[in-house]
């Protein structure tokens, strides 16, 4: 197989990858600007937990459960420009055809409360309330977008 022909079919193999993965993303999937990855808080162990996470109270004095989801200041404002409110339910995609569905809940620190704990700003943050330590597995994933569910 000479070289062009192998680029040429290469090509062909990536095109037709590319062409999967955007056949199988939802149109109405709005994507991240930059990279984002799931975090989770709330279990027994987490370090940063505050009184409210630990009474499974929110940042508006609603409940937590176990489908809540906390977002940093900067998925905040994408969530409020796509018309998404604190309550709704968000479908988040991984870098895969999967996704999850969780309810927009809860913020993260904000810089000031962030600078506080010695963190720097929190950014790209899409943190699941595991108050059992569930949901392991999904620490750290990328996620590449979201929608209104």
């Amino acid at each position: 197989m000479s070289l062009l022909s192998f680029f040429s079919s290469f090509k062909s193999f990536l095109t037709a990858a590319v062409d999967r993965v955007n056949a199988s993303t939802p149109s109405s999937m709005q994507q991240f600007p930059t990279p984002c990855k799931i975090t989770r808080y709330g279990y027994p162990t987490d370090n940063f937990k505050d009184s409210n996470s630990s009474n499974a109270i929110g940042c508006y004095d609603n409940k937590l459960d176990s489908m809540s989801l906390a977002v940093s200041p900067d998925i905040h404002s994408l969530f409020t420009d796509a018309g998404i409110k604190l309550g709704n339910f968000v479908r988040l995609y991984f870098s895969t055809t999967n996704s999850i569905t969780r309810r927009w809940d809860d913020l993260t620190a904000n810089d000031h409360e962030a600078a506080k704990l010695n963190l720097p700003p929190l950014r790209g943050r899409l943190d699941l309330f595991c108050p059992k330590g569930e949901n392991k597995q999904l620490d750290g994933k990328a996620i590449i977008g979201f929608q209104k569910a």
